[in-house]
């Protein structure tokens, strides 16, 4: 389960390994597929036989899709970025939790401007404006935060300061619970 191609930032070239996805830090994905409609999973056109290629399509489709899945469950994002080469056209795309925003395909041969600017584009945009979610904060694997998270996801009763109920569906719950609060500490 991996793109054929992705895009990385410079200082994050050390984390990766060769042969390997890196979702946790990919800022760009790319796919390749032959020319043809059959592999198009945004082709719009009538076909007389439509079968085999919705088919075919529909296949491309779900694999894209599970790619811009992976970056959204890796990474803090807003938006992801992909771009789509089927044989010497291509299309650029921007998912976010709600769908795909996809481009008219444009033949790269024929008009490479098109296809350099949008990559350099791309390059120049800041963290927000290329889908990262600046409002998340990394936290170090073993830092205090992190271990204090980790602590928090598997509902550490000493850490949650508060009791755990069993429930069932349809279960009502004690009167006599109290509302508690807890402050989680900011990075310093």
């Amino acid at each position: 389960n991996k793109a054929d191609a992705a895009m990385f930032r410079n200082d994050i070239i050390k984390y990766l390994e060769a042969g390997r996805p890196n979702w946790a830090y990919q800022r760009l994905f790319g796919e390749f597929k032959l020319s043809g409609s059959h592999n198009d999973p945004f082709e719009d056109a009538e076909y007389s036989n439509t079968q085999p290629a919705a088919i075919s399509r529909e296949k491309v489709r779900g694999q894209i899709i599970a790619y811009a899945g992976r970056v959204f469950v890796y990474q803090h994002r807003t938006a992801v970025y992909s771009y789509f080469i089927l044989g010497r056209e291509f299309r650029f795309l921007r998912w976010d939790r709600a769908g795909v925003f996809v481009t008219q395909k444009v033949d790269y041969v024929k008009d490479t401007r098109t296809f350099v600017e949008l990559f350099l584009g791309f390059v120049v945009l800041d963290d927000a404006s290329q889908g990262i979610d600046t409002s998340a904060i990394l936290l170090e694997k073993g830092s205090r935060l992190y271990k204090l998270m980790d602590s928090l996801a598997e509902g550490d009763p000493k850490v949650l300061k508060m009791r755990l109920l069993p429930f069932q569906e349809g279960d009502i719950l004690p009167e006599d619970i109290p509302v508690e609060t807890f402050q989680v500490p900011l990075p310093s």
